[in-house]
């Protein structure tokens, strides 16, 4: 027993050694990082028309109209930030069976913004992206296998994990082929029963599809051949500038991308419609008649009714037969005509809208398209003479340079016209924005080799720094809701946003023709705005207050406040390249422990402690620094369950600190065994000295010799020790049992 417990109490002050010097190893390992907004970490390419009507009607709201004159810079950024705003690691995800695809014509020659602005397979090489989730069914080592290697004989690029999402760059690929040859082929590690993202991309002349559950495989050459998507999803927000009463200057309106997809077409023009007149519902052409009147007809070519445009009176005697001609000219006002065989003109519309068209990409794709002019003239259809030249919905007439289009549709009710549409170019410009997700938060990160990860800080764990992130060029959009003051070298802006009392999040150092002054804000800011067409200011520069961990726990914000700064993670591109580390789906919680106590290494050495002293089972801990994976479930306890948790916590340091004492206390008594001996032999032989207790005890026959002594003081040392283990251990058992009840 004595054995037992002596190689106990060795152990853990083994384990206690190795938490202490792991600590102080490893206590520089975490940083508090931002990512300051910038232009380089934006995807985002120009896309086609989308939210306008026929009738020149918005189809789709914005989700943000930011207010100010714009350049295109400063609309992408304001919509990037707002566009990471709204993602949310927490919200519940639900997937479904399938992935995602999209094929596109062309080699997209490993750009991964290619297939944002594809269009539709024409010729023989062609591009495909593929996107969702995957999950093992058994845990182990994977990657693209080598059967599926010799598929990829153009240009390929694959990620795993949370880079497939939004940060996709060529540099961070796990699998790279260019020009047929494999440049890249990195592993990845999967556990059952969590989801995954991950993206395809590659290039093909061979009208053949990846085999895509075949792609990876372990080294028992298992698939994965679990693939789901997430219908919910979201990955794009669109921007749009419209030009604005001020000359290079834009008003800026931000779109979620999956309203606008509902409308997302390849057409590069607006198409309006600028003249109708009502059909029939039986109406299948519209010709002209013998006597150059436009009429319409049913599928059997029997006339409906009256003429849509009369030119001449059927009753009349002066009516006379020839080769009429219907004729939609390049022109503005009015296109539409009919022209008499003296070649005298009738327009057919009204005076329409003075609009600048131009010449439409998708028209004139038309195969054998009617251009210019239609004829009356006939040809023999069964009992009936008619016109060669016929409009039906399948087959309209094209002006000479595709500007116009007359054709059979239905108007927004539903209804029958004859239609005149206009090809136009939207004064808007559209384009995508895909911002790196890390973009304009806060990190908590370990930079350590084996365990490198970024912990997104939620906004209620955040407080004002006493540091700044400075915008150059960045200028207010009003002085509204600013309380401005005079600079002075000796009370700049800094020392007066800093200044006790003073509610700030943020100030611009602006100049005007009287001097510098300072505008401080306790709000944070709403817009990022370039110079203003009327702004009275010649220079103005943006501060605003850097965000530090803050969870309202004394002792974990002193370890936090205590972490090294990194003011922009972009920065480092060298070293640390924090641009590149994992991002977890886990936020930061109170509940989290700062440094390298949190990390499962110090977790399992106390589990180790616990398992020794008590026999116990270890202690679960749910915040160990470790990456998550997307899709995984969490543990969880109850605040109470904490609560007790902590009480042990405190009783489990007091315990590790009387076990160090007692430890050290026996190597002092070891290593000073022959002070020890000496002076015991000298109060030995000196009896009338040392022996104050009288002649019964200096009677008494015992041997008192060192070893005796020795033995003597090893055995009350034990039953000591023997006490101390017997009450800690019932101490934490009754503490653990009232944690345990109160968990459940």
């Amino acid at each position: 027993m004595d054995d037992e417990l002596t190689r106990i109490a060795n152990n853990n002050i083994r384990y206690l050694n190795d938490i202490k010097e792991y600590n102080e190893a490893h206590e520089k390992d975490f940083k508090q990082v931002f990512f300051k907004p910038q232009a380089g970490q934006i995807k985002s390419p120009s896309v086609g028309v989308f939210v306008k009507d026929i009738y020149g009607v918005e189809q789709v709201s914005p989700v943000s109209q930011v207010p100010g004159y714009h350049t295109r810079s400063s609309c992408e950024l304001n919509t990037a930030i707002y566009s990471n705003s709204t993602i949310d690691y927490n919200s519940p995800t639900t997937y479904v069976p399938g992935i995602y695809g999209v094929k596109v014509d062309g080699d997209f020659a490993n750009s991964p913004n290619y297939f944002l602005t594809g269009t539709q397979v024409l010729g023989q090489i062609f591009s495909v992206e593929l996107r969702g989730y995957i999950a093992a069914q058994k845990p182990g080592t994977y990657s693209v296998s080598t059967n599926a290697t010799s598929f990829f004989k153009k240009n390929a690029l694959i990620w795993i994990g949370n880079n497939a999402l939004k940060t996709y760059r060529k540099e961070n690929a796990q699998f790279v082929v260019e020009n047929g040859v494999q440049k890249k082929n990195q592993s990845f590690a999967m556990v059952t029963g969590e989801y995954t993202p991950f993206r395809i991309q590659y290039s093909s002349g061979e009208d053949v599809m990846i085999d895509y559950k075949n792609l990876w495989t372990n080294g028992d050459n298992y698939p994965i051949s679990v693939f789901a998507k997430n219908p919910n999803e979201n990955n794009l927000y669109y921007y749009s500038l419209s030009p604005s009463d001020k000359t290079n200057y834009y008003k800026c309106d931000v779109y979620k991308g999956s309203d606008l997809q509902k409308y997302k077409s390849d057409a590069k023009q607006q198409i309006k419609l600028v003249w109708q007149t009502p059909l029939d519902e039986n109406t299948t052409y519209v010709f002209l008649d013998i006597i150059g009147n436009l009429c319409a007809y049913d599928a059997t070519y029997e006339k409906i009714g009256a003429p849509l445009y009369q030119l001449q009176d059927p009753n009349s005697k002066q009516t006379r037969s020839g080769r009429y001609k219907l004729e939609l000219y390049q022109r503005k006002y009015q296109p539409l005509c009919i022209k008499r065989p003296n070649n005298t003109v009738v327009p057919i519309t009204p005076v329409i809208e003075d609009i600048d068209t131009l010449r439409n990409n998708e028209w004139e794709k038309a195969q054998n398209p009617l251009v210019k002019v239609i004829t009356n003239k006939e040809e023999q259809n069964g009992d009936k003479q008619i016109s060669i030249d016929k409009i039906s919905e399948t087959n309209p007439l094209y002006s000479e340079n595709f500007r116009y289009k007359l054709c059979i549709m239905r108007d927004r009710e539903n209804k029958k016209i004859l239609g005149l549409l206009a090809s136009t170019s939207d004064k808007r410009q559209f384009y995508t924005t895909e911002p790196d997700l890390k973009m304009n938060k806060l990190f908590y990160a370990s930079t350590y080799i084996e365990n490198k990860f970024l912990r997104e800080v939620p906004s209620s764990l955040q407080a004002n720094g006493n540091t700044y992130a400075t915008y150059s060029d960045m200028y207010p959009v009003s002085t509204n809701g600013y309380s401005e003051s005079t600079y002075s070298d000796t009370n700049n802006c800094e020392k007066q946003c800093n200044a006790a009392g003073v509610q700030c999040n943020h100030y611009y150092k602006v100049t005007d023709s009287v001097g510098t002054k300072c505008l401080t804000s306790s709000v944070p800011v709403q817009t990022y705005l370039p110079k203003q067409p009327d702004s009275t200011y010649t220079a103005s520069t943006l501060n605003i207050k850097h965000k530090v961990i803050q969870t309202g726990d004394a002792t974990k914000d002193e370890i936090y406040n205590k972490t090294p700064y990194i003011s922009n993670g972009y920065s480092d591109t060298v070293n640390s390249r924090f641009a590149d580390y994992p991002v977890e789906r886990k936020v930061l919680s109170k509940t989290d422990t700062p440094g390298p106590n949190g990390t499962s290494y110090v977790v399992e050495l106390k589990n180790n402690i616990n398992r020794l002293t008590n026999g116990a089972q270890p202690i679960s801990i749910t915040n160990v620094n470790n990456p998550m994976i997307a899709g995984k479930i969490e543990n969880f306890i109850t605040a109470d369950s904490l609560t007790k948790l902590d009480q042990i916590d405190t009783q489990f340091k007091r315990y590790k600190t009387d076990q160090y004492t007692v430890a050290q206390n026996r190597i002092d008594i070891s290593n000073n065994i022959t002070s020890i001996n000496q002076t015991y032999m000298d109060m030995s032989g000196n009896q009338k000295k040392y022996d104050f207790t009288g002649q019964t005890i200096y009677a008494l026959e015992e041997d008192r010799t060192l070893a005796s002594a020795l033995l003597k003081d090893n055995a009350i040392y034990k039953e000591e020790q023997n006490n101390l283990y017997m009450f800690t251990t019932l101490t934490m058992a009754t503490l653990l049992v009232t944690a345990i009840l109160i968990s459940k």
